[in-house]
This record gives C-alpha cells, sequence and structure tokens, in this order.
C-alpha cells in the first residue's frame, strides 16, 4: 500500500423512479400559439395526461383520460386508417392551419368523440361547444 494514497468516501446516492409511466408520443398544439408541437403520454396514478412543451411558452400538462388502464386497453382496438377518396383542401399552412380534409390527414374523416370536463376552459378554436361569451 502506498502511504501517500487517499482514500475519497462519496455520499450515498439513491436511485428513484419517476412518479409515472411514459406511454407515447404524439403531437398536439401550444394551447397560447397554436403551433404544432411533440407531446408525451404519460401514466400517472391510474390517470392518463398530456405533457407538452412550446419553445416559446413553456410546460403544459393535463389530464386527458381519467381512468389509464381503460385507455390502455382501448388501444386494441386501433386498426390502420382509411385512405380518402378525395381531398377538400391543400396543404397551406399545415395542421392545425388548414382546417378541412387535406392530404396530411391519415384517415377519412369521421365523428369526432371530445370529452369535455371540468379540466376544459371552452378555449380550444376545435372546440364543439360555443366559445364566445356571451
Amino acid at each position: 500500500m502506498i502511504a501517500d494514497q487517499k482514500i475519497s468516501i462519496q455520499p450515498t446516492v439513491l436511485k428513484r423512479d419517476a412518479d409515472y409511466v411514459f406511454y407515447e408520443l404524439t403531437r398536439s398544439i401550444c394551447p397560447t400559439c397554436r403551433h404544432p408541437i411533440d407531446a408525451k403520454i404519460l401514466l400517472r396514478d391510474n390517470k392518463v395526461y398530456m405533457q407538452k412543451r412550446c419553445p416559446e411558452h413553456g410546460e403544459f400538462e393535463g389530464l386527458i383520460y381519467a381512468d389509464a388502464d381503460a385507455y390502455v386497453n382501448i388501444a386494441k382496438f386501433n386498426k390502420p386508417g382509411t385512405i380518402p377518396l378525395h381531398y377538400a383542401t391543400k396543404i397551406e399552412n399545415g395542421c392545425p392551419r388548414d382546417c378541412g380534409l387535406c392530404p396530411d390527414h391519415q384517415q377519412h374523416a369521421c365523428v369526432g368523440i371530445i370529452e369535455v370536463n371540468s379540466a376544459c376552459n371552452m378555449d380550444c378554436p376545435l372546440s364543439a361547444i360555443l366559445n364566445v361569451p356571451q
């Protein structure tokens, strides 16, 4: 053993798990500027959250489904999209700015089911709720 050798004792750092499970990556829009951005779908406390970050307006997180088990089980009903027979609009500014059935759509148009809950602020430009103050 060398007499000048020093032993360094480091404090023990314990690893810890995140409080969520990353489920999938999707696309969304910034609620402030409406620009398309990436979004993560997270499972936490048996609920489903969407977490997204706009480079200009920061981070946002919202509850999108109240039952994570049901959300995950619904995925087994996904099927390949049906390509539209014709398109109603051209791609000019990209989604979501080119509203209408354009060549960027991954499947035919269908009736949307929008779950409105207490977290909804009814300010979405695509909302089925009349969002003009009376």
